[in-house]
């Protein structure tokens, strides 16, 4: 039975490459932030630290680094010969180290085998491959909190050894909250704040040594975390990311509820779906007396509330419309919650009627890619292909653009294009890119003199600003115009490099980083 609810993990894996093969495609559904200029941050990075010779210690990191997904994710790529085959393969393989961390974690709340792990993530990239499930995309999202939620798993599992005996299971846990609190801040908000109560509270009535033991374990773990995480983390990437806003707090909560009561089906299945799980964690902390299952009935119930107060508190919705991510550790939460209530309902009849019945409701639809569609993994998108055919008829390599379209470009170009984000006046976007490709002069290979002679117009995102034209009107006229897509490319006059990049070199975190290392602003 076990190896029959892999196969259907990998069935609906299989739906999930075709499903963003064709969108990706055909571009019927929006999926713009699969290849994003956030989500290519670590092609990138291996882009700089191999191929380039630029130096990590200019990168200022996204705010949540993920470090461990950072390394797995550069491993990956360097066994891929492209950016999107990298970033597609650790899509893939993603799911299947979930669910192998899920085993794990059911394994030792049931105290036996179980199917449920294989088919608790192939419920999730269902959805996602019926388009209905996008929020829940982050879990084969790069840098996108799916390995948080990952770790936290696993974690968990160590929760629910047997710690008065081994001892090993408590550094285990420790060494894992470590790296879970040093990769991603949000990690404390989604194992530790509701870990330590499920522990405290499901081992009260059975003796508190190991709740102490436990809960010892993931405080000491938590403090060596963020310690590792400041010590690893840029202090200027953090920023405001991280501030409690109590003003805000029950504006935020009204963003939630709003959003939350949406008429869509998406939005409806997720609520069902998240109450389900809440429900179900509720109530087997009253139907058994086994220790495992209280502990995870209190983790259920305690995850939820904790991930929406710490967003009303740090009143992200506020922030950031891509928000839902932060809710994906609850929903995972509640999908294995569900399956979990419907296999304690089935249980005189054994797990094989359960797992025919989600077989076939998982697969239903099954679809083949079409032989006219390319695969994910070979991505290469119109937009770069186009601004690179500009590149070649005007001679161009350095340009500037709008966040969400540098780094994109220059992660797809295949005229080897490098293109700086930059904000709508012209001041370079130092958050989450490079300081040292505005102004190079670090010593790289490639790309260590930039002269800049273009500039594209536009953004990425539907609210986005772009490049402001009265900025680049200073320049003087363009020497031409082209179009890609609607996006407008502007070859610079004469003069405008210099003019570029004494501008950057105005910026109060490019000449830090420049005084830090002891370097000589390379200016025109």
């Amino acid at each position: 039975m076990q190896a029959l609810s892999w196969l259907i993990l990998l069935a609906a894996l299989h739906q999930v490459f075709v499903f963003l093969s064709v969108t990706l495609a055909s571009r019927d559904v929006d999926l713009w932030f699969f290849f994003s200029s956030d989500t290519v941050q670590y092609g990138l990075l291996y882009k700089d630290l191999f191929e380039l010779g630029f130096h990590y210690a200019g990168w200022n990191i996204s705010h949540a680094p993920e470090y461990l997904q950072m390394v797995w994710a550069l491993l990956l790529r360097a066994l891929t010969p492209s950016l999107a085959a990298g970033h597609v393969l650790e899509a893939m393989l993603q799911p299947l180290l979930l669910a192998a961390a899920l085993h794990r974690l059911f394994s030792r709340a049931l105290g036996r085998a179980t199917s449920l792990a294989p088919l608790t993530v192939a419920l999730i990239l269902t959805l996602i491959a019926r388009g209905i499930g996008l929020d829940l995309i982050g879990f084969i999202w790069s840098n996108r909190h799916g390995f948080t939620a990952l770790i936290g798993v696993l974690a968990l599992s160590y929760v629910l050894e047997d710690t008065s005996s081994k001892h090993r299971s408590l550094v285990l846990l420790g060494c894992l909250v470590s790296l879970g609190v040093a990769s991603d801040l949000l990690f404390v908000v989604w194992f530790v704040v509701p870990a330590i109560p499920a522990i405290v509270i499901g081992h009260g009535p059975f003796g508190r040594a190991p709740a102490v033991k436990a809960s010892a374990a993931i405080v000491s773990g938590t403090a060596l975390g963020l310690l590792l995480f400041w010590i690893a983390t840029p202090v200027i990437t953090v920023g405001d990311k991280v501030v409690i806003d109590l003003g805000r707090t029950m504006g935020a909560l009204g963003r939630m509820a709003d959003d939350a009561s949406a008429p869509s089906i998406p939005q409806l299945i997720l609520n069902a779906l998240v109450l389900s799980g809440f429900l179900i964690s509720a109530l087997s902390i009253f139907r058994t007396r086994r220790i495992e299952i209280r502990i995870l009935g209190f983790y259920g119930i305690f995850l939820p509330l904790a991930t929406i107060c710490a967003m009303a508190l740090t009143s992200v919705p506020f922030r950031e419309a891509g928000y839902t991510r932060y809710l994906l550790g609850p929903e995972l939460a509640a999908v294995a919650a569900v399956l979990m209530g419907l296999s304690a309902a089935f249980t005189r009849f054994g797990e094989k009627p359960a797992l025919i019945i989600l077989a076939i409701s998982l697969l239903w639809g099954y679809k083949a890619r079409p032989d006219d569609v390319a695969p994910a993994s070979s991505f290469d998108p119109p937009l770069a292909r186009c601004v690179d055919a500009v590149a070649r008829k005007h001679g161009l390599q350095y340009g500037i653009a709008d966040y969400w379209l540098a780094k994109y470009l220059t992660a797809f170009s295949s005229q080897d294009l490098s293109i700086v984000p930059v904000t709508p006046r012209l001041d370079p976007y130092v958050s989450f890119a490079n300081i040292e490709w505005f102004l190079g002069g670090v010593g790289a290979r490639r790309h260590d003199r930039p002269v800049y002679t273009f500039a594209i117009l536009g953004s990425q995102t539907p609210d986005g600003p772009g490049v402001s034209p009265d900025a680049l009107k200073a320049f003087g006229p363009p020497v031409a115009v082209e179009s890609c897509f609607g996006f407008s490319i502007q070859v610079l006059p004469a003069g405008s490099d210099r003019r570029i990049r004494a501008q950057f070199a105005q910026n109060p975190r490019v000449r830090a980083y420049y005084a830090r290392r002891g370097l000589s602003l390379p200016l025109p």
